[in-house]
């Protein structure tokens, strides 16, 4: 097991669509697992449910998920999410695995993803998987 993507967020709540991007990954990408990571505290200060209640349900949601598992390693490395940290954490534990990163066109096609901590280094961590986003708008 070489490829490994990373698939971070706040998950407050995670929801359907959350599991379909995995499941839409996990068929059709080169990917051998991924590792879900909710947030500890939000870089942007959203407001989140609690951590463990978020875990707890990401662990619900993505329990049939074959090759699919959720990591609390935000909460053990305390503190503010940056992708940044995630990423060097699994990239120095883990030194043997291809690291891949899933993120919405959403994230990509806007500035936010510019405001990231160390955005120039995330790429030379992991190859970003961008998901596509639907055009539809609810009302």
């Amino acid at each position: 097991m070489n490829n490994v993507a990373i698939y971070g967020g706040s998950f407050s709540p995670p929801h359907i669509g959350h599991v379909i991007c995995a499941q839409y990954v996990i068929s059709t990408q080169d990917i051998d697992k991924i590792i879900i990571v909710p947030c500890n505290q939000h870089a942007f200060n959203k407001q989140l449910f609690d951590f463990d209640l978020r875990l707890k349900m990401c662990e619900y949601n993505f329990e049939n998920i074959k090759n699919v598992e959720v990591s609390d390693i935000e909460k053990q490395l305390g503190g503010t999410y940056y992708t940044i940290r995630t990423l060097e954490y699994f990239k120095s534990s883990y030194p043997n695995w291809n690291l891949h990163l899933i993120v919405g066109e959403d994230i990509v096609n806007s500035s936010e993803i510019k405001k990231w901590k160390n955005y120039d280094e995330i790429e030379k961590l992991a190859k970003l998987i961008v998901l596509p986003r639907s055009k539809f708008k609810y009302h």
